[in-house]
């Protein structure tokens, strides 16, 4: 549940960005508290998205923004319009405290091949995986 409120917060923020293709990050806070103390736990977070291109993407993300693998979120978001009959959907290929690469597939009557360029927009939400 902690984890939703989390991702909910970093969408608030992305909703509210206007560089498009710069990458936002910083730090979300939750306070823990107990009978006799009050903690604060920072979780770091990164925001980005960019137009896809064929072959995959890659998110990079800063310098030790991450120590683990973080949690990773992928949305699609529609360019122009398409027919009712195809569709796309997106797979994490790989992932790391460093990167993130992304393989977006088209969908049509059935038949799957790769994104084109330009096509569709990857958005991505990274979060610190606390473990």
């Amino acid at each position: 549940m902690n984890l939703t409120k989390y991702i909910f917060t970093a969408l608030i923020l992305l909703s509210t960005s206007s560089n498009y293709a710069d990458p936002t990050f910083g730090f979300l806070s939750r306070m823990i508290q107990t009978d006799r103390t009050m903690e604060i736990v920072y979780l770091p977070f990164l925001t980005d998205w960019q137009d896809y291109t064929a072959g995959g993407i890659t998110f990079l993300y800063p310098p030790d923004l991450f120590a683990t693998t973080p949690i990773v979120q992928v949305s699609l978001k529609q360019i122009a319009a398409h027919p009712s009959t195809e569709t796309y959907t997106a797979e994490i290929v790989s992932t790391s405290p460093t990167s993130t690469t992304i393989m977006v597939y088209n969908i049509t009557a059935g038949i799957v091949s790769e994104a084109t360029t330009g096509s569709i927009t990857v958005c991505l939400l990274a979060i610190d995986n606390p473990t």
